[in-house]
């Protein structure tokens, strides 16, 4: 993330798939990398589909919304396929992925899903957003345990301990 980011040129940088379980660090390391191009003045934002679906459904003129992500410089969509599968979502996802191919202007997604899901998938919208991110993404595992049930595995003791005023082991 930090040579992604170090290294970033809105012109001539692609994409990222970062794919992988829960928990193991991929929208903590999409949200670096949008950092750090603030800090170096570019124009990078972080969301989801649900987050551009309530920007849509507030705006006065959705085209405004929909022209806005092509003028980033990155745009970063986090957890892609866990909105909820509506043609209208789907129309969503389509139109923001298939406008940011157009113009070749580099994505960072986060998702659960792998490359076998993406080849196995049998819907036709699926295929063609797939399509686009492959296109202009690089695919990359992120691997490991999940940290957030890891972190509270180690903390139930405690947890416990603190809640009912007694120690117990877990």
């Amino acid at each position: 993330a930090r040579k992604y980011a170090e290294s970033f040129d809105p012109k001539n940088s692609e994409g990222l798939l970062f794919y992988g379980d829960c928990g193991t660090g991929k929208s903590f390391y999409a949200a670096c990398i949008v950092n750090a191009l603030i800090d170096r003045n570019f124009t990078a934002k972080f969301t989801s589909i649900s987050e551009i679906e309530r920007e849509l459904w507030s705006a006065g003129n959705k085209n405004e919304v929909y022209n806005y992500f092509p003028m980033l410089d990155l745009l970063v969509i986090d957890d892609l396929s866990v909105e909820r599968d509506t043609p209208y979502m789907q129309e969503i996802v389509y139109n923001v992925v298939d406008m940011r191919s157009r113009k070749n202007k580099p994505m960072v997604i986060t998702a659960n899903f792998t490359p076998a899901d993406i080849k196995n998938t049998q819907e036709q919208w699926q295929k063609r957003v797939f399509s686009r991110i492959l296109g202009s993404c690089i695919p990359y595992a992120v691997v490991g345990s999940d940290r957030r049930r890891e972190k509270g595995k180690n903390s139930y003791s405690e947890r416990i301990s603190r809640i009912l005023n007694y120690r117990e082991s877990v």
